[in-house]
């Protein structure tokens, strides 16, 4: 057997903060995204809030002060808002990525989350209202993987279901409406030629 050799330094230096300090950091967080704290919600959405942010802390090996689980206002389920989740990254100078729970994902492990972003079909459109549901993520190589096909524009892995019927499209998007079942798989890139 051969020696263990120390890890290597840090590549950045570390800021330590007190519980206090992340605590002060999370609710100045909540409440720009206008959340309210304390939460005002019943009891059975704040714990599942509770079990998203656990969840997705852990995929994505962030802690959980950076994490925000709001009501989703575009995206309703029975009248009642879904959930938006909102992952901070004070590295990355666009701020973070945004998720929605895949269709059925509790919190409770197992469950993929929907990587939010611009439709390349319509995110310029007037009509357009934010970003749509383009990846679906079960790890954290799955959004290295969407984000190195992005940085390097590579072709993107394929669209979730979810993605074709998102409120977030304006209604003239080209890439709105699946027509067959072989359109989930298409490439989101629109085709601009005649």
């Amino acid at each position: 057997m051969g020696c263990l050799r120390p890890l290597p330094a840090p590549w950045r230096e570390i800021t330590v903060m007190s519980i206090r300090e992340r605590a002060a950091a999370a609710l100045v967080r909540a409440r720009e995204a206008a959340i309210a704290v304390p939460a005002t919600d019943p009891p059975h959405r704040r714990r599942l809030r509770a079990a998203l942010t656990r969840d997705i802390a852990t995929l994505l090996a962030v802690p959980a002060d950076h994490i925000l689980v709001g009501d989703d206002l575009l995206r309703s389920h029975g009248g009642v808002p879904g959930q938006l989740i909102t992952v901070d990254d004070p590295d990355d100078p666009d701020g973070g990525v945004r998720f929605i729970p895949e269709t059925g994902n509790t919190g409770s492990g197992g469950g993929a989350y929907l990587l939010l972003d611009a439709c390349p079909g319509c995110s310029g459109s007037p009509g357009a209202r934010g970003e749509v549901p383009m990846a679906a993520i079960s790890g954290l190589a799955d959004l290295g993987n969407y984000q190195h096909a992005l940085r390097l524009d590579l072709d993107r892995p394929p669209v979730p279901v979810e993605f074709f019927h998102d409120p977030a499209h304006a209604p003239d998007c080209p890439l709105r409406t699946a027509t067959t079942e072989h359109d989930t798989e298409y490439d989101p890139e629109p085709d601009t030629e005649g």
